[in-house]
């Protein structure tokens, strides 16, 4: 199971990379920097990639330097997010807690929680919907799962690499 997850990993990663490469025209050794100025990346219609799938995986390494995250202000990750009917996420939500959602077209969410979050370390996550649980890891090793249904159907919204909406903020 832990080969098959990390081969699967290894393809998504793959093929978000060259989506981003295309999408972006990224040069061979560049790299992206988020200081927090400003800092995202955007991939217009990006849902509709995984529209209709009961198959997804976001994975990203992250190396937070927020120690003082409180509400409204959480830094995302990564994912696709519009708090209706479209979400498939990962934001760091408490000084040392990640939340991983996924929100099917039926407005219903599922929720994993990492509590043990590092800040100033680098560290892979990997969220994985398979049609029937949600599933979190952080480098490699298993952090939550719950029970979890449905797809999402919308197709226009943007994922985001580096922030993530939330409400008004």
């Amino acid at each position: 199971m832990k080969s098959q997850l990390l081969s699967a990993c290894r393809i998504i990663s793959a093929a978000a990379f060259l989506l981003l490469s295309s999408v972006a025209q990224a040069q061979i050794e560049n790299a992206l920097n988020f200081d927090n100025i400003d800092d995202e990346v955007l991939v217009p219609n990006a849902s509709g990639l995984i529209a209709g799938s009961n198959q997804i995986t976001l994975t990203c390494w992250v190396k937070p330097n927020n120690a003082n995250i409180s509400f409204p202000d959480y830094d995302g990750f990564a994912g696709i997010r519009n708090n209706v009917d479209a979400d498939f996420y990962m934001v760091h939500f408490t000084p040392t807690g990640v939340e991983a959602r996924f929100r099917n077209s039926n407005g219903v969410n599922f929720d994993v929680i990492d509590p043990a979050l590092q800040i100033g370390v680098w560290q892979h996550y990997a969220l994985i919907y398979n049609g029937s649980e949600l599933t979190l890891y952080r480098n490699g090793v298993f952090v939550a799962t719950t029970v979890a249904n449905g797809s999402i159907a919308n197709t226009t919204e943007t994922m985001h690499i580096g922030s993530m909406p939330y409400g008004a903020f």
